[in-house]
């Protein structure tokens, strides 16, 4: 069964169409040509992984220091390579199959056949390698014979004067541009994070700008951002940073707030807090199949003790993902929708859902010729 055939099945009784079905298949097959993260890098040992993507069982592994990834069947019996070992063979590490020993090179090319040796460069065998590189403590994969865009750039994982810290992974069901457009929804947080990134007496939405720029959809909150102040991080607070409503007391943190895509998943958010002090949090959500995503998650900062802030912040992200988690997983079409008077838009609040969905139509028609 076909990608498109088992959506289509999947969705018939919510009465999607098969155009919906066949945009949906469409983007994800796209996904391809771009760079996700599909693993720790902290997680890869000595010996070969397994990792997801894109519907595909990968081996990763290093070989002389660096990483290589390999679809995960060996050319002879089918076998997961991420099963083997690592060998050496002429002063060069390989990948060797756990089944019948036959080994690979860095490049996916045949070397060894234990039991026939003298067959070793007459048979035609070798296995599809992918694109792979270690970055932002993560391996990162793309499928395509060259990737589309360059990887996001995330300067303040590897800058002294910030404390990064991964968040462990999350599966949710759904695909990966549903979550990429709901993490850059202003609109949701009143409702949705009421007490946490919004105040549901307050839904309105704040003045903010879109553009592109290169391969990155910038957004930019054009006043300052306000959350809830019973809910930040109490232990890095002063008062100096609380403002209070007017004619109340309900108070607020305030901040500036910035967003780049690199297309079409990496979101970085950076927030501006006063007295200098930076928060950027890193995500990317990996297509791993057709309806399921892995939230990779890394949040950098160069302000607050570790031994007392560092567990505050991941329950914040934590409590956060899990509010939007039952409301992606339950949005239909799974996909989004190409065709944007499929839906309704308000000006002023869906600006930037519908100026990524622009985008990655864009890209879909580019990378993606119809069958």
């Amino acid at each position: 069964m076909t990608t498109t055939e088992w959506n289509l099945a999947r969705n018939q009784w919510l009465g999607v169409s098969e155009e919906s079905v066949q945009a949906d298949s469409r983007i994800y097959e796209a996904m391809r040509n771009f760079w996700h993260p599909v693993m720790f890098a902290d997680d890869l040992g000595s010996e070969p992984a397994q990792a997801m993507l894109c519907g595909e069982q990968l081996a990763i592994v290093r070989l002389d220091d660096e990483v290589r990834a390999y679809k995960d069947l060996c050319a002879h019996r089918g076998t997961a390579l991420s099963l083997g070992s690592v060998v050496e063979n002429n002063g060069c590490q390989e990948l060797r199959c756990a089944y019948h020993g036959w080994q690979y090179d860095c490049e996916g090319r045949l070397t060894a056949i234990p039991q026939r040796p003298d067959l070793v460069g007459k048979i035609r065998a070798r296995v599809q390698t992918y694109h792979a590189v270690e970055r932002y403590g993560f391996i990162w994969v793309c499928m395509a014979e060259e990737p589309h865009f360059p990887m996001a750039e995330f300067p303040q994982f590897d800058n002294p004067e910030y404390h990064a810290m991964p968040m462990k992974t999350v599966d949710w069901r759904c695909t990966s541009p549903r979550r990429v457009e709901n993490y850059l929804d202003l609109g949701h947080f009143a409702f949705v994070h009421d007490g946490y990134l919004g105040d549901i007496d307050h839904p309105e939405v704040p003045d903010h700008a879109v553009w592109r720029e290169g391969h990155v959809l910038r957004i930019e909150q054009l006043e300052p951002n306000k959350e809830p102040v019973n809910t930040k991080f109490e232990s890095d607070i002063d008062d100096s940073e609380i403002d209070y409503q007017e004619g109340s007391d309900e108070a607020y943190t305030m901040s500036d707030q910035e967003w780049w895509v690199t297309m079409p998943l990496t979101v970085l958010l950076h927030q501006t807090l006063p007295g200098d002090r930076h928060y950027y949090l890193f995500f990317h959500p990996t297509p791993i199949s057709p309806d399921t995503i892995r939230n990779f998650t890394v949040h950098a900062r160069n302000y607050g003790d570790p031994d007392k802030i560092d567990e505050e912040v991941l329950d914040f992200c934590r409590t956060v993902y899990a509010q939007d988690k039952p409301i992606v997983e339950a949005q239909r079409p799974d996909a989004l929708h190409r065709d944007l008077s499929y839906e309704l838009h308000l000006q002023d609040v869906d600006t930037v859902s519908m100026q990524y969905r622009l985008w990655l139509s864009e890209l879909v028609e580019e990378l993606v010729v119809d069958a």
